[in-house]
C-alpha cells in the first residue's frame, strides 16, 4: 500500500501506491500513521516515532460552461459512375463504386457530427444527372446513393455544368460552409461543347477533358460561393 524510507541524515520519503480506509467517510479528514524510528550511533540508541499525516482529499467542484460552435456544411458530391467503376477494387471484393459509396456515407457522418449537413448529389457517366430537384438531408442523400448503378462513359464537362447549375437549387443551408468533392477513376474521353466552354453537344473532339478555359469556369464559380472544391482519384487507371 505505501513504503517509507528515511536516510541517515533523517530525511524521509513516503509513497503512497493505493487508497487507504480512513475513519470518518464520505468526509475530508486526516489519518495519522506512526511509524517507529530507531537511531543508532555507535553504542547509543534512540527510538521515536514518525508520524505521517495523510489528507483524506476531494475533488472540488465547479461549474463551467463550454461554448461548443457547430459547423454546418453544404456538401456537394460529383460521383462518377461509369462501367470502369464497376470493376473491383483492389484489396477487396467490393466493386470501386461500392467502395466510393461506402467513403461518402462515412464522410457525411463526419460533417454530421460536427453540425448540420446537406447534399447535392451529381453523377456522371457518358452524360450527367443531377440527383433531384433540392438538397438533400443526409438521410435523403444516403437512400439516393444506394440506388446508384455503374454503366457509360467517362465525360468531366458535364458534371461540372451541372454541378454550377445545382448548387443554386433550394434546401441550401445559410451560414455554411461549402464543400464539393470530384471523384472518379477513369481519365475522360467525352466532351460537351468546345474547349471554350462546358455545355453543348456532346462529342469526342478536342474538348474531351477539361481545358484552361473551362477550368477557369470552374475556378470563378468556386470562389464566387466560397467553395473549397475536392478532386479523389479512385484506382490507379487514372492520371
Amino acid at each position: 500500500v505505501a513504503t517509507l524510507t528515511i536516510n541517515n541524515q533523517g530525511n524521509y520519503a513516503f509513497q503512497l501506491f493505493k487508497p487507504l480506509d480512513h475513519p470518518v467517510a464520505n468526509a475530508e479528514d486526516v489519518l495519522q500513521l506512526n511509524v517507529g524510528v530507531q537511531v543508532r550511533a555507535g553504542s547509543q540508541s534512540s527510538s521515536a516515532v514518525l508520524t505521517i499525516n495523510l489528507e483524506d482529499d476531494a475533488p472540488a467542484v465547479i461549474s463551467e460552461n463550454l461554448d461548443v460552435s457547430l459547423i454546418n456544411t453544404n456538401v456537394m458530391i460529383v460521383l462518377d459512375t461509369s462501367g470502369s467503376m464497376s470493376a473491383m477494387a483492389v484489396g477487396t471484393n467490393q466493386s470501386k463504386l461500392e467502395v466510393a459509396k461506402e467513403s461518402i456515407i462515412t464522410l457525411l457522418n463526419a460533417f454530421d457530427d460536427a453540425g448540420d449537413v446537406r447534399v447535392r448529389l451529381v453523377t456522371f457517366a457518358s452524360s450527367s444527372q443531377i440527383v433531384g430537384d433540392k438538397w438533400f438531408t443526409k438521410a435523403e442523400a444516403f437512400e439516393a446513393i444506394q440506388g446508384l448503378q455503374a454503366g457509360g462513359a467517362t465525360n468531366y464537362d458535364e458534371p461540372l455544368a451541372n454541378a454550377i447549375s445545382a448548387f443554386e437549387a433550394e434546401g441550401k443551408l445559410n451560414q455554411a460552409q461549402n464543400i464539393s468533392y470530384f471523384i472518379s477513376d477513369d481519365d475522360p474521353n467525352i466532351g460537351n461543347g468546345d474547349e471554350l466552354t462546358l455545355s453543348g453537344d456532346r462529342n469526342f473532339g478536342t474538348d474531351v477533358g477539361i481545358q484552361l478555359a473551362e477550368e477557369a469556369q470552374w475556378k470563378d464559380f468556386l470562389n464566387t460561393n466560397l467553395i473549397k472544391s475536392y478532386a479523389i482519384g479512385v484506382g490507379t487507371t487514372i492520371v
